[in-house]
């Protein structure tokens, strides 16, 4: 097992299958599905996991909404999806983080039951396993429930057969680590080649709305823990998993975050129940009946409520279920039990189905029928905030796939990049989400340290290829200048970096420029190369990113583009055919391209040339 130096990690359980799993199950972890029987590898020292078959972590300790790292190394071991697999469209392969919770003994679905007698509540998953011949190392980042007192990890084989080795789960120390890996995904989202570069979030919010989240805005001004209980079903589960509280935790430092989720899979908010009783609030409701309004949502103090997903019901059922739920927490005897009123933020839903109808965020009109501008009406009537997830999910997927047509939020292209099942966001998707939410919340604190506006020139628009010209794009910033501060943007273009041009770092399309402590613009040089390749003229562009960074808006929005001009001229060399009274029978050119054709010209070769 490869030697592990992170001193910021307590290590929780390893894993490196030098012994048979079914030796003993408690310590190797627990395998089921097929093919579990022959899963060690003893030539290899290596757990195979055949299509449908799973490996099941032992119980850990957990603390109660502490993250865990997980790694651990894979690599594919042939196969192909079966031929009705319905998630070929999708990334492959699922990865699950499951936490415990033992106080759950009144079970009622023995199938659900986890290692210490408790109920095994999936509370995270993904799938961005990726595979190929060769092994490679896999990082994973996830938060343990509320009421959690172990956490289990399950790998599957959904797709394809693979094999993994040295698995280590740690608990984590420092959260900032969270919000960096968090960084690394959204910096390689997937981005169509139709597009120059990502597309960026799209959301406003008004002064109204910032007036309906007081609690949460003095919180986070204050650097006061912040405590917030998001309601509703499997898809705020993916908002949940998105990290987004550290990324806020960024914004807002010293104001520690803690994110409760209070969520029924498959359930809508129609399924809460308003009557206590001594159970503690689980994340499925299979075999239960309604959910429990006082242990999930009043009994975490909340400062901030989000009640969203794609399950409730579009009719005037579901419309009073939501007005009923928030009347509750409007009520005396909640303002009784926590000495103060939570904020109401009503969030619409994205992913799943396509129900709810998607428009932009800016068509939405509280007078309206449709199941979004019937959630405005409700927030309004009730002071509540409003986050329409459904309009800034699809205009994202639909700027990045270059689409207009909402049936290519569920193409292929989109499903495959952005979904990891046919309702669900897969990692890639959960960024998405999270950083709504957390722009969101940061606007409608109005944080003091973003106070710095950045926009984006280039000096010319073209350059020639071979000249000594080179590409200057200059940042400026107004607000203050005393300290230093680091700006992101996303390169695009069909020019590459390395080959087309130089002065920039190739890999992630997400790149950063730091302005000196004083100085008011800082400047990126890049170096058109110089080749003999006849080609087409390239593009360099770069778009500002707002949703990577702290400390700034951006006065620049939208793409910077300056082209790099092919100045290779073409060579043409002429051989003439003449006949014997010097008439020119035809031309051959020779310009580098198979060309067989000779071309009929008429006229004497002195009156041509």
């Amino acid at each position: 097992m490869p030697t592990f130096n992170i001193p910021s990690y307590s290590l929780l359980y390893s894993e490196d299958f030098s012994l048979d799993v079914l030796s003993d199950p408690g310590i190797h972890g627990i395998l089921s599905g097929s093919g579990s029987s022959s899963a060690w590898q003893s030539t290899t020292l290596s757990l195979l996991l055949q299509t449908g078959s799973s490996w099941r972590s032992p119980a850990l300790a957990i603390t109660p909404l502490g993250y865990v790292r997980l790694s651990f190394r894979v690599k594919s071991a042939g196969g192909v999806p079966p031929a009705n697999s319905t998630s070929q469209l999708y990334n492959r392969n699922n990865l699950v983080f499951r936490s415990i919770n033992p106080a759950a003994s009144w079970n009622l679905d023995p199938a659900n039951t986890g290692p210490s007698g408790g109920d095994l509540i999936a509370g995270d998953h993904t799938s961005l396993i990726t595979l190929s011949d060769q092994w490679s190392e896999q990082i994973f980042y996830s938060r343990a429930q509320a009421n959690a007192a172990q956490l289990a990890i399950e790998l599957t084989a959904t797709d394809q057969p693979f094999l993994i080795d040295d698995i280590r789960i740690d608990l984590v120390q420092d959260r900032t680590e969270v919000a960096t890996w968090a960084d690394q995904l959204w910096s390689n989202r997937y981005h169509s080649a139709t597009r120059v570069a990502p597309a960026d979030l799209q959301l406003s919010i008004s002064s109204e709305q910032q007036q309906r989240l007081n609690r949460t805005r003095n919180k986070l001004q204050s650097a006061e823990p912040l405590r917030i209980v998001l309601v509703g079903d499997s898809i705020v589960n993916d908002l949940s998993n998105s990290a987004f509280e550290v990324l806020l935790e960024r914004l807002f430092p010293g104001s520690p975050i803690s994110v409760v989720t209070a969520v029924g899979g498959g359930t809508g908010l129609d399924q809460w129940n308003p009557l206590n009783n001594t159970y503690p609030f689980i994340n499925s409701t299979s075999y239960r009946g309604s959910l429990h309004f006082n242990e999930a949502i009043i009994d975490q103090q909340p400062d901030l409520v989000l009640l969203g997903g794609i399950s409730t019901p579009g009719n005037a059922a579901g419309y009073a279920a939501i007005d009923e739920l928030i009347t509750k927490l409007r009520s005396a005897s909640v303002n009784a039990h926590l000495g103060y009123q939570p904020d109401i933020l009503v969030a619409t839903g994205a992913f799943g189905g396509l129900s709810q109808g998607w428009y932009p965020s800016s068509n939405i009109n509280a007078l309206g029928s449709d199941y979004r501008s019937n959630l405005l009406r409700i927030a309004n009537q009730h002071n509540a905030a409003f986050l329409d997830l459904t309009g800034i999910w699809g205009s994202y997927l639909l700027n990045t796939l270059g689409a207009t047509q909402p049936s290519a939020l569920k193409s292929a292209e989109s499903m495959s990049n952005y979904w990891r099942d046919s309702v669900h966001a897969n990692s890639f998707g959960k960024q998405v989400l999270g950083r709504a939410l957390t722009t969101f919340l940061a606007a409608s604190a109005a944080p003091a340290n973003i106070g710095t506006s950045v926009s984006l020139t280039a000096s010319t628009s073209a350059v020639e290829e071979d000249s000594s010209n080179q590409l200057i794009f200059t940042f400026n910033r107004t607000g203050p200048t005393t300290e230093p501060l680091t700006v992101y943007f996303t390169t695009g273009g069909t020019a590459s970096a390395g080959s087309d041009y130089t002065g920039i770092e190739t890999g992630s399309i997400s790149k950063s420029i730091t302005f000196a402590a004083g100085a008011n613009t800082a400047t990126l040089t890049l170096t058109p190369v110089a080749d003999p390749v006849r080609e087409q003229d390239e593009s360099v562009t770069l778009i500002l990113d707002s949703m990577l960074g702290s400390g700034y808006t951006l006065d620049t929005d939208t793409a910077v583009t300056c082209q790099i001009l092919n100045d290779d001229m073409i060579t043409i060399t002429i051989s003439a055919i003449t006949d014997n009274f010097g008439l020119l029978q035809g031309i051959i050119p020779d310009d580098g391209f198979t060309n067989d054709t000779t071309l009929a010209i008429t006229g004497t070769l002195s009156s041509i040339l």
